[in-house]
């Protein structure tokens, strides 16, 4: 067995990677903002260095206040009447 096909099978995917370094920000932030625990505690909790947790906790809030703007954005429009049908012809009736 070549060593190239040992290290697929260990492999973990593209997706798989992103998910679970988004999961890892956001215990930082939790443990960090929400569990009320020090800079130098929580670079301890997760064995990084107090400037990668920062750095973490900075890009998972940054992330929640996204999500939360475009949900917000979306319940702003949610009742309104589409201008344009699905095949991007005017609506002469206004009716979805």
């Amino acid at each position: 067995m070549s060593i190239r096909t040992v290290k697929s099978w260990n492999s973990q995917t593209r997706e798989d990677w992103i998910d679970e370094q988004a999961a890892t920000r956001e215990a930082v932030r939790a443990y960090h903002d929400d569990e009320g625990h020090t800079w130098p505690q929580t670079a301890e909790h997760f064995n990084m260095s107090q400037g990668a947790v920062r750095q973490r906790c900075y890009r998972a809030r940054k992330e929640r206040a996204a999500e939360a703007e475009e949900k917000a954005r979306n319940e702003a429009h949610k009742n309104e009447v589409p201008l344009f049908d699905d095949h991007g012809a005017v609506r002469r009736d206004g009716r979805a």
